[in-house]
């Protein structure tokens, strides 16, 4: 606080009144840590005032969330809504200004979402438990939710002929240094110095086709979508989330000291068509997620000391619903921070049991996006995975031939540790031949599983599926990758399918399966969810994703595989698509070499499993 203050009379000195209004913001935090929370409304109503009269509206919304959060300390809860409502009304019109496509709306928006969340908390304390979720809603999906209801931008179409050309320049060079980079490591002895070379070259190349992508959406403003005038979730498009009794759909929420459930199904009393129950978690964040983190990493790497962990996250998270839960055969399960990494599907309700034995379980952003997911679905005709109509439906790579360079790129990672040939993963795929129409399907594998031809094709079916390696970066989850074949001699492209090229392709895929290593992880993102390759594939145009939390088994994985399709595609089933991935995990389960959830757990349903 001494400190602060200094820097503030050296920002008045200076004249600066960004820099005032950050005193002021800084100050008013301390206090508020310091249990003094009368001062900090005022200073924080000082950097408000201040930042209004200086013409930064970027700064409002925070000195107004931490104004609500020192008036809930005062037990002041009508000033604090006040401040929270006009908090969330800028950061709401400041979203239709972002410049750029949509990891640039998702960055912004991740930095804005705590007013929401303060709001659902002080709605749950007056028990408007309604209110709340649909404030815990407004902060997720928010980007995705823009692209369903006003539909992608084709930036191609607008770009002038200069705009193209350089666009094909910088596209081309992060490829070109990519394949160097390939060529560099395949060597017997790659040389550091020249690698660390490609890779900080690499870095400048990705961050200039990046800036260029964002000044693209600034030099076309007829490009810039309508942002943030998605009404709010309803009672009755909660009721059409719910088809049937046997339904339920459960969102969290993760605050720093305290976390929440909310549960929603269809209503129980007589006049009541859906009941919504929030649960108030006893946790604090970082507990919680040490948890689930001890949780991914004991599965992931087969550890059978997992059954305590399991029964606890259960008992936290889902015991104090359990009884709303009874009878439940479907979970939609909307996560929040580090849950995205928690496989629900392994947690045990009971001894010796798990959780998919009782229910079908799928994720998916917020249920705003799903109900955009099923509007969309309805209004272009999209079909289920068992065919009709004269629409191509399957195209499926496996084990595409990798070549020396890119098996030495990225020899250390995934799926089988040498990187080598995936003979499972082409028994995997030609064995959908017998579940879809050979006229209408296309299954490609080794040197014809090219990543020129995905791009080109991915459009024109309803179902992809990919077995094949995935690798994860760690730093910048939209280079995560599926490895595909390289292109022939003189093309241009280097056989790793990104995110951030995924997320530029036209699918009209209904579900897409990446049968590969890690393809669920990325980068946790407030108000978006998991940052990563489903992001992109929702973006994409995909409702429905099957994607995995860690590195994979391929003979396990090849048998799942063709048992959810088998369960998908099967005459009269009937089964909605998690409950087909159920049933495959549990015919697996039976399999005493695969009982370990390791095998099954691993792969999630992201998106729209109804």
């Amino acid at each position: 606080l001494e400190y602060f203050h200094k820097g503030l009379a050296l920002a008045e000195e200076m004249g600066n009144k960004g820099l005032v209004a950050n005193a002021y913001l800084d100050i008013a935090e301390a206090h508020l840590r310091l249990g003094e929370p009368r001062k900090a409304v005022e200073f924080a109503e000082r950097s408000a005032a201040l930042t209004q009269q200086a013409g930064l509206p970027d700064q409002i919304a925070y000195a107004r969330t931490l104004s609500a959060k020192a008036h809930l300390a005062l037990g002041e809860s009508e000033p604090a809504r006040r401040s929270l409502l006009e908090a969330i009304s800028n950061v709401e019109r400041l979203r239709a200004q972002v410049a750029g496509a949509e990891s640039e709306r998702q960055r912004f928006f991740e930095r804005q979402v705590e007013p929401y969340y303060v709001m659902v908390e002080l709605l749950l304390a007056r028990g408007d438990d309604f209110g709340a979720l649909t404030y815990a809603e407004r902060a997720k999906g928010r980007v995705l939710l823009d692209v369903l209801s006003s539909g992608r931008v084709d930036i191609n179409k607008a770009m002038t002929a200069q705009e193209q050309a350089r666009e094909r320049a910088l596209s081309g060079e992060v490829n070109a240094i990519n394949l160097q980079s390939l060529r560099e490591k395949s060597q017997s002895q790659p040389d550091p110095a020249r690698l660390k070379e490609l890779d900080a070259r690499l870095h400048k190349a990705r961050l200039e086709y990046e800036s260029f992508q964002t000044g693209l959406y600034a030099a076309h403003p007829e490009l810039r979508l309508r942002r943030g005038q998605s009404p709010s979730l309803t009672q009755r498009e909660l009721v059409a989330l719910l088809p049937d009794a046997k339904t339920a759909l459960l969102e969290f929420v993760v605050g720093e000291n305290a976390s929440y459930l909310f549960v929603v199904t269809r209503g129980a009393r007589a006049g009541a068509a859906v009941e919504v129950k929030s649960y108030r978690l006893n946790v604090k964040a970082k507990d919680l997620a040490a948890g689930v983190e001890d949780m991914h990493k004991r599965l992931a790497e087969r550890n059978l000391d997992f059954g305590v962990r399991a029964r606890s996250l259960y008992d936290l998270l889902l015991g104090p619903a359990r009884e709303q839960l009874r009878g439940r055969t479907l979970l939609c399960v909307v996560p929040d921070g580090v849950l995205w990494e928690l496989p629900f599907q392994a947690l045990q309700p009971r001894d010796g049991a798990y959780l998919v034995e009782d229910h079908a379980v799928f994720y998916t952003p917020s249920l705003s996006v799903l109900h955009g997911m099923e509007k969309l679905a309805v209004r272009e005709g999209r079909f289920n995975a068992g065919g009709g109509g004269r629409a191509p439906v399957l195209l499926a790579f496996g084990n595409p031939s990798l070549g020396q360079r890119t098996v030495e790129f990225v020899k250390s990672v995934y799926r089988d540790e040498k990187l080598g040939s995936l003979p499972e993963a082409e028994r995997e795929v030609k064995a959908l031949e017998e579940f879809y129409t050979p006229s209408r399907s296309r299954i490609y594998v080794r040197e014809e599983a090219r990543e020129e031809r995905a791009k080109s094709e991915v459009g024109d079916y309803r179902v992809l599926h990919f077995a094949t390696h995935g690798v994860l970066d760690d730093r910048n989850p939209m280079y995560s990758h599926v490895l595909l074949s390289q292109a022939e001699p003189g093309g241009g492209e280097d056989g790793l399918l990104h995110a951030w090229e995924v997320m530029k392709l036209d699918l009209k895929a209904d579900i897409v399966v990446l049968s590969a290593c890690q393809t669920a992880r990325g980068k946790l993102g407030a108000g978006e969810g998991l940052i990563g390759m489903g992001w992109a594939l929702f973006v994409a145009g995909s409702p429905t994703a099957v994607l995995s939390l860690w590195k994979v088994e391929s003979s396990s994985t090849a048998e799942l595989m063709v048992g959810f399709h088998r369960n998908l595609t099967a005459p009269g089933a009937g089964r909605r698509k998690a409950e087909a991935l159920r049933a495959a995990s549990l015919e697996l389960m039976k399999d005493r070499r695969f009982r370990h959830p390791f095998y099954w757990a691993g792969f999630v349903m992201t998106g729209n499993g109804m």
